[in-house]
């Protein structure tokens, strides 16, 4: 009777065990790279704009792609001369500030959105590496294999729209976009 317990107790962690050798020797890499109106990186010198602050969206030859899904009071958004931009289910504008502004300024000011080359895929500071577990990968690795490759899962978030350099072939494990998987 004991040695028949021990069979199904090691029976759980045989299944266990053979999913995550099903999973593939592959890794998870998220795009991290945002266009958040709401991230300081996008803007010159990091300077958010304040509560009735201008927006002045840089766009040169190439349309600018932001996305705002907060709360903004803004006198103006001007793109020059073109841009893109999506609202999320949560965003509000005109009628209060974001947690993310600041309070009014005692004049009003530009705060300027930086057009910026699109991120390449083969930039490997564009990805985040993750784990079975879903935590981030900080061990270092060569350069080729810090970014998604044919036995790798790319995950596009469906909240951070955003234009990517490719400019050459890719082959992918699997592809996330939107929540729904594409690929073998």
């Amino acid at each position: 009777m004991l040695n028949t317990n021990i069979r199904i107790l090691h029976y759980p962690t045989f299944l266990i065990f053979s999913f995550l050798l099903s999973k593939g020797s592959g890794d998870s890499f998220i795009w991290q790279k945002s266009r958040s109106l709401t991230d300081p990186n996008r803007y010159f010198e990091g300077v958010l704009p304040c509560e009735d602050d201008n927006i002045i969206i840089e766009t040169d030859d190439n349309p600018a792609i932001l996305y705002l899904n907060d709360d903004l009071k803004v006198s103006s958004i001007y793109f020059q001369p073109n841009g893109i931009l999506y609202f999320g289910s949560s965003a509000i504008i005109g009628d209060q500030k974001g947690d993310w502004q600041c309070k009014k300024n005692y004049a009003v000011e530009d705060a300027v959105i930086k057009d910026d080359e699109a991120p390449s895929f083969f930039d490997y500071r564009s990805w985040h590496q993750m784990d079975l577990l879903g935590r981030r990968i900080k061990h270092p690795k060569l350069h080729a294999l810090m970014v998604p490759s044919s036995d790798d899962i790319a995950i596009l978030q469906t909240t951070k729209p955003s234009k990517i350099t490719i400019g050459n072939q890719v082959q992918l494990g699997r592809l996330i976009f939107n929540h729904k998987f594409e690929g073998p």
